[in-house]
Formats: C-alpha cells, sequence, structure tokens
C-alpha cells in the first residue's frame, strides 16, 4: 500500500495541529489537496492544503515553486468560504530531499486574487518564491494583481 505525497505533507501538519491538541476533520478533495476543519480557542478554521514536492527554481540564493490548480480544485478553493470560519489556503513547500520545507498560509481572499477570475487563463497558479535569509516569502501567481510578502512557517 503506497501513501499519496498529499497524505505525507498533510500528515506533517496534522501532526503540528495534535501536538496543539487540536482535532482536525480532513475532506479528501483530489489526489495533490486536502480541505482541513478545525475549531481552537481562537476561532473556527477552513484551510484548503496544496503541496509542491520540487522547486522549478533552486540555487543558492532563491528557490521558487509553481503551484498549479486544476480546475476542480480552483472550484473547491472558490466555494471554500465556509460562513463563521477564517478561511485560508495553505501551500506547502519542499525539496525532494524534504530539507527546508516552507509553508505559505494565505487568506482566501488573497489567495482567489493571486490565482484571477478570468476565463482567459485556464490554468490557475500560485507562485512561492524563498530567498534565502528572508524572512518572508513572496507570493504572486496566474495574474499580477497581487505580489506580496507573506511571513514564513517554517
Amino acid at each position: 500500500m503506497g501513501i499519496n505525497k498529499i497524505d505525507y505533507y498533510v500528515g506533517a501538519l496534522l501532526s503540528h495541529l495534535v501536538k496543539k491538541q487540536i482535532a482536525p476533520a480532513i475532506i479528501d478533495t483530489s489526489d495533490n489537496s486536502k480541505q482541513l476543519i478545525f475549531d481552537t480557542d481562537n476561532g473556527k478554521y477552513n484551510l484548503f492544503v496544496k503541496y509542491s514536492s520540487k522547486p522549478v527554481r533552486s540555487n543558492d540564493k532563491t528557490d521558487k515553486w509553481v503551484i498549479n490548480f486544476t480546475t476542480a480544485e480552483y472550484n473547491v478553493v472558490n466555494a471554500l468560504p465556509k460562513e463563521g470560519y477564517k478561511n485560508f489556503v495553505v501551500l506547502i513547500c519542499s525539496k525532494e530531499t524534504l530539507n527546508n520545507t516552507e509553508v505559505a498560509v494565505l487568506s482566501l481572499e488573497k489567495a482567489l486574487k493571486i490565482m484571477g477570475n478570468d476565463n482567459i487563463n485556464k490554468v490557475k497558479r500560485i507562485d512561492v518564491k524563498a530567498q534565502k535569509g528572508s524572512k518572508y516569502l513572496k507570493v504572486f501567481g496566474t495574474t499580477s494583481q497581487l505580489n506580496e510578502n507573506v511571513l514564513q512557517h517554517k
């Protein structure tokens, strides 16, 4: 029996949450993404989790991952908002050796703005760029509507 990569990456996130005594519910959205729902003392959370296991560019100064969303995944993200919940898109960006894994947490609004809402760009994507020595990740994507720093979550 094999373990899908998304299960491995979500498992690492689940392990972190369980250590904080949070018991999330998992919704299977695709072979490459999952949805997590949980409550904490700080509120209710609804997360869409996707990963990239290999940067498209990696050198001494930067790593860059391109995370493509299928039409079905984009539709799930677009329909993600749950009233009374804090809605986020979580992008887990790793290397094949699993060292220096980066986690970008975007509000749902930012993620949708980055992916765009047009019919011209059929493939929706979010790019994550890690600059060596910076405490921020740069996120941008299908549209150039948003290009900003997101605090790294290591």
